[in-house]
């Protein structure tokens, strides 16, 4: 791919949140709890990519569906270094709570998104068309929105295509020919319909989304070690950080990562090697604070890649 730093790219997630991030010494259910900080900000699994590929530079836009106040919000709160394209959704915007211990533990309550509406579908479609540079799709779809509106968003894409989505979404996205999926484990066994219990089964998975069409399946394993499969099939060992304050969109920072690194033409050890330095550094980091890049850095330079050999 002969990406440039001059090259923009476009977050498209249907399922946009405002993220509210109550900090508390420890989360006791059934108690009266006082938090010592609430924080709200923009979020969504494309939102959060997006803010992390905005953290490095570069062209980012960002196209969802907004409504209500809560809407409003959410584009009073985005940052600055994100160019919003907001269509009118059918439904206000749902919100989504942290709330962050002291020690470390984070407890997520995810609000359901609602319908967005047909026409909003089509105009996030109709903005895709015009957009220019690498597209990112993130996040689940909303009730009303089929799988093979994914497909449509895939053709209409003017360069490569990142998806980050489970199950009937990812198969209709795969279909329509996809640069690099980025499911999880547990979400590729979503999506495959059985269980993945060992690296070859994982493997073996990976190989049957390339066949229907994506061209790159990177599978992230937690803390075990990732597989990326391509033309080989590469193991990688993430590095491990000093500590974890929350795991809670580390997907979101892996996707965000990999398109900067897509959009500035790295090799694909490049591309591995600071995804995976920043999402560990990510861990280490309270959201929605932005990463150390100089701590990325080190921790990239941790990261083991070898073949893959079974």
């Amino acid at each position: 791919m002969n990406q440039t730093d001059d090259e923009s790219s476009c977050f498209v997630g249907l399922s946009p949140a405002l993220q509210r991030t109550y900090a508390v010494d420890s989360l006791q259910a059934g108690t009266l709890q006082r938090s010592a900080a609430v924080r709200s900000f923009a979020s969504g699994k494309a939102t959060n990519a997006a803010r992390h590929a905005a953290a490095a530079g570069g062209s980012v836009a960002l196209c969802t569906p907004l409504a209500g106040d809560t809407g409003r919000a959410f584009a009073n709160v985005l940052e600055q270094d994100i160019e919003l394209r907001s269509v009118d959704g059918a439904t206000p915007t749902r919100v989504c709570t942290t709330v962050l211990e002291k020690g470390g533990r984070a407890t997520e309550l995810i609000e359901a998104t609602g319908p967005i509406g047909e026409d909003a579908a089509e105009a996030i479609l109709r903005s895709i068309e015009s957009s220019q540079g690498l597209l990112a799709l993130c996040g689940s779809l909303p009730p009303d929105v089929p799988p093979e509106w994914m497909a449509r968003a895939v053709r209409a894409a003017a360069g490569p295509v990142l998806v980050d989505t489970t199950g009937p979404a990812l198969r209709a996205a795969v279909s329509a020919g996809v640069t690099l999926a980025k499911p999880n484990e547990e979400e590729l066994a979503r999506t495959v319909g059985r269980p993945l219990p060992d690296l070859p089964s994982t493997v073996a998975a990976a190989r049957e989304l390339q066949s229907a069409g994506v061209r790159r399946v990177l599978v992230t394993r937690g803390e075990r070690p990732a597989i990326d499969v391509g033309e080989t099939v590469l193991l990688i060992s993430p590095p491990t950080p000093q500590q974890v304050i929350s795991v809670i969109g580390a997907g979101d920072a892996m996707c965000g990562t990999l398109v900067d690194q897509l959009r500035r033409g790295a090799t694909r050890e490049q591309q591995l090697r600071r995804a995976f330095g920043y999402v560990a550094a990510y861990l280490e980091t309270a959201p929605p604070d932005r990463v150390s890049p100089e701590r990325a850095a080190q921790l990239a330079a941790t990261v083991r890649i070898e073949p893959f050999v079974g």
